[in-house]
């Protein structure tokens, strides 16, 4: 990190220091301005917008089916969320219906992305640490969901896959089978990730009790997702409010407890992780099992079709946290407003007063547990 860092004036016994808008240590392009007390962080500042591309009005301007792939563009790496919540949204003001097998398709898709995106956070946490064998045996198992991806759409990470009533075409040969070997093999795996990593000295000793933030903070700035539940809550949209049929699904919601390291430290965050990648394996399983014949999508007549006069809001969970989405229609061919309420927003907002009394040398690694995406921010 100290290539990253460059020394501003003294204040006292502090100092300012700036780091970004672009650096390793960084989720993103953004700056983080440190004022430091010897090598501990007093007090955080964060600028954004170096790469503010504006989404939304762009979207406002296409016709309904063509936003899918300025939608992928949200979060390019967790693409399938941003297209869900956008579809979910204008089929509830139309009235569209999804047949079942698509939304079965939607689950599998929307939890290979969670265990990819939770992959790419503890490989890079392992990075942060040093254990480079450690990062590039996470990042292989990564690779061969991306190969799934890449089998279903022809993409591997912005998919534009989902369509409005359905998906863009059914599975690929072979996808089902696929799936439940990688599945199979990463569930085989996880024990032993879980002895290299959790119960590893040099991993736990690292994490445990750095970049604690307690749960009354996470709400205070509306965090959710994998890292409010690491500060000891159990909000999880896909229980709370289900959609996909996930209120008909057995599977648990990890959160922290009392036990090694602190709730709301770093160890936790890795740790809910873990759990999540192991539950979403479980989701898969269960949707494969009973994978319904049919219809793959309610096919439009035209291309470019309308949609009635309305709005609505959806709500899912991403591998982040809560991803919103708010769609506005006048009754024509595109929409009259499209918002997007993204968790990074949240945990950026966070940065603030999540990172105060942390040691510099921990900054990199606590950042890295948060897992904010910068895409989702400068939208």
């Amino acid at each position: 990190m100290s290539g990253a860092l460059r020394s501003g004036p003294f204040e006292g016994d502090q100092l300012i220091v700036r780091m970004g808008p672009f650096d390793p240590a960084l989720p993103g392009p953004m700056v983080l301005e440190i004022k430091t007390d010897g090598s501990w962080v007093l007090e955080t500042k964060v600028d954004l917008g170096f790469s503010h591309r504006g989404l939304e009005k762009a979207m406002e301007l296409q016709p309904w089916e063509l936003i899918i792939p300025y939608v992928d563009r949200l979060d390019p790496e967790s693409a399938v969320f941003g297209e869900l919540v956008y579809c979910l949204a204008v089929e509830k003001i139309g009235g569209f219906r999804v047949p079942e097998r698509a939304d079965q398709i939607r689950l599998i898709l929307c939890e290979l992305s969670r265990i990819s995106s939770h992959l790419k956070t503890l490989a890079l946490m392992c990075r942060s640490l040093g254990l480079s064998a450690y990062f590039h045996y996470l990042l292989k198992d990564r690779e061969k969901i991306l190969d799934l991806f890449e089998l279903i759409s022809g993409s591997r990470f912005a998919l534009n896959y989902l369509r409005v009533g359905g998906v863009a075409h059914d599975i690929s040969e072979g996808f089902l089978d696929r799936t439940d070997e990688v599945c199979g093999n990463l569930s085989a795996r996880l024990p032993e990730y879980r002895s290299l990593m959790l119960n590893n000295s040099v991993f736990y000793s690292a994490l445990c009790q750095v970049g604690v933030i307690p749960l009354a903070l996470m709400q205070r700035f509306g965090v959710t997702g994998a890292n409010a539940r690491a500060s000891g809550t159990r909000f999880d949209v896909r229980k709370d409010l289900p959609y996909l049929g996930y209120d008909r699904r057995e599977f648990q919601v990890p959160a922290g407890f009392q036990g090694r390291g602190v709730v709301g430290d770093s160890y936790h965050r890795a740790m809910v992780r873990f759990q999540e990648i192991g539950e979403s394996i479980s989701l898969i399983l269960q949707a494969e099992k009973s994978f319904p014949k049919g219809d793959y999508r309610h096919l439009f007549e035209e291309r470019i079709f309308n949609v009635p006069a309305g709005e609505a809001y959806i709500r899912v969970e991403s591998p982040r946290g809560l991803l919103g989405c708010h769609v506005m229609s006048e009754g024509g061919f595109s929409p009259a407003r499209i918002q997007f309420q993204t968790p990074s927003c949240a945990i950026v907002d966070l940065l603030r007063d999540g990172l105060t009394h942390l040691e510099m040398n921990d900054l990199e690694l606590v950042l890295t547990s948060l897992d904010p995406s910068l895409a989702e921010v400068d939208r």
